[in-house]
């Protein structure tokens, strides 16, 4: 009775592979539960006198002092434990007080 236009043969069969590809069978994704808590503890690594320089970059200029930190974060409470991530930054105190650690 009615005759199959390509148009209406290419809609369906392009409805037909989208509906295939929606569900796709195999291994069911399983996704982990987010953590309410994370703890990490931030090492306060004070420098000595032999990398002094790499804490206060800007001079004395009663301004303010800009000091940067690299300092290593763990996962528990060892200091001695495998860091996971370094902490960089940089910090500005900009106070007429001279900082000293």
């Amino acid at each position: 009775m009615a005759t199959s236009t390509p148009i209406s043969a290419l809609f369906l069969f392009f409805l037909l592979i989208s509906g295939l590809a929606a569900k796709t069978p195999g291994k069911r994704s399983q996704y982990h539960k987010p953590s309410k808590r994370l703890v990490v503890y931030f090492r306060d690594v004070l420098y000595n006198g032999k990398n002094a320089n790499r804490t206060t970059l800007a001079g004395d200029n009663h301004l303010g002092d800009m000091v940067a930190f690299a300092d290593p974060i763990n996962l528990d409470n060892n200091l001695h434990s495998i860091p996971v991530r370094p902490a960089q930054g940089f910090s500005f105190y900009d106070t007429r007080d001279i900082f000293t650690a």
